[in-house]
C-alpha cells in the first residue's frame, strides 16, 4: 500500500472499511448484543470498532480487515465496557423491563451480567467465545493468539470458578 498516493490509499482504505462494514456490521452487533444484552450499547460497540479499525489501518498497523480482527475488538470492547461498569444492572434492568420479557429472562440476564463481572479479566474472553459462540478450544487459541494448553487451562480455571455461583 506504500506505493499508493496518498487520495488512493485514502480510497482504498474507505473502500475496506466500507466492504468490511457492509459484510460483518450486523455479526458484530448481534455478538455485542449477545455480551452486553443492550441493543443501544451494541450498537455503540460496532461504531467504536469500526472508528478503532479506520485508526489502525491509517496507521498502517494492520493491513486487512479480517472478521477474526474484528470479532476480538467487538468481545474486548464488550468485556472493558462491562469492566468499567459502564453497562451496569440497573440499566439492563430498565431495558428489561421496557420490553415484555419473562421472569426467567430477566432472571437469566441479570445473573449473566453479575457472574460476567465477577470473572477473572483474563477469563472473561475465553468466556464470551466459549459459552456464547460455542467456539471450541482450538478456535479460541487461533482467535486469541494462546496455545490450546492454555486456553484448556482457562476454560478448567473458569468452569472452577463458575461453579462458585450456581
Amino acid at each position: 500500500m506504500k506505493s499508493l498516493s496518498a487520495s488512493d490509499r485514502s480510497s482504498h482504505l474507505q473502500e475496506l472499511v466500507r466492504q468490511a462494514y457492509q459484510d460483518h456490521a450486523f455479526y458484530l452487533q448481534r455478538r455485542a448484543f449477545a455480551i452486553l444484552r443492550d441493543e443501544t450499547a451494541s450498537h455503540d460497540v460496532v461504531h467504536e470498532v469500526f472508528l478503532r479499525l479506520i485508526r489502525e489501518l491509517d496507521r498502517g498497523r494492520i493491513d486487512a480487515c479480517s472478521l477474526y480482527y474484528l470479532i476480538r475488538v467487538t468481545t474486548n470492547h464488550c468485556i472493558d465496557l462491562i469492566r468499567s461498569k459502564r453497562v451496569r444492572k440497573e440499566e439492563i434492568l430498565q431495558t428489561e423491563l421496557a420490553a415484555p420479557a419473562s421472569s426467567q429472562t430477566l432472571f437469566n440476564q441479570t445473573l449473566a451480567t453479575e457472574l460476567m463481572a465477577q470473572i477473572p479479566t483474563p477469563l472473561k474472553e475465553i468466556a464470551v467465545y466459549h459459552y456464547i459462540d460455542g467456539f471450541t478450544a482450538a478456535e479460541i487459541a487461533h482467535l486469541t493468539g494462546h496455545s490450546e494448553r492454555t486456553v484448556k487451562r482457562r476454560l478448567q480455571a473458569l468452569k472452577k470458578t463458575l461453579a462458585r455461583f450456581v
